[in-house]
């Protein structure tokens, strides 16, 4: 599955060049989507995940800062090769950013109300041409059981 945009006209990846020009109200601003973005990677397996794919409006002005997650096509299929994959959180890769429990609870508890056939439908209708048909009943298969434990493997 991919979702391509292009958020920012102008635009940082992540790094000390462009959290240094942060002030701490904008550094604050990180906390809620970078947590919230750490409970959905984990419930995915996001595992090559880093602050690499990470980009940032670089027009920060007074505004809160804007993020945008980037991720690749496949990326579910790089690690799920069979049934039950390993259950463990995503990399924390964002050092000075602390996580907000409140968010992390509250993502994860959305994850957990998805209905099983929005999660299997949302899989079956990606064409083949972007993910083959063979991988999609494993990749089903542990989004659900995943999203059984998602409290558990985010350490809640």
């Amino acid at each position: 599955m991919a979702i391509s945009v292009w958020p920012f006209l102008f635009f940082e990846e992540w790094g000390d060049r462009i959290n240094n020009k942060m002030t701490a109200d904008q550094k604050q601003s990180r906390v809620g989507p970078i947590s919230a973005m750490w409970v959905f990677e984990s419930w995915i397996s996001a595992q090559d995940r880093g602050a690499k794919h990470t980009i940032v409006n670089s027009a920060l002005g007074n505004n809160p800062v804007g993020l945008g997650f980037i991720d690749w096509a496949h990326s579910l299929s790089m690690f799920w090769t069979a049934d039950d994959a390993p259950s463990v959180a995503a990399a924390w890769s964002f050092g000075d950013v602390a996580k907000d429990d409140k968010v992390v609870r509250h993502v994860a508890e959305q994850v957990q109300k998805l209905k099983d056939a929005d999660v299997r439908e949302v899989v079956t209708r990606i064409p083949a041409g972007w993910l083959p048909d063979v991988p999609k009943p494993i990749i089903v298969s542990d989004l659900l059981s995943r999203k059984a434990k998602i409290d558990k493997i985010v350490g809640l």
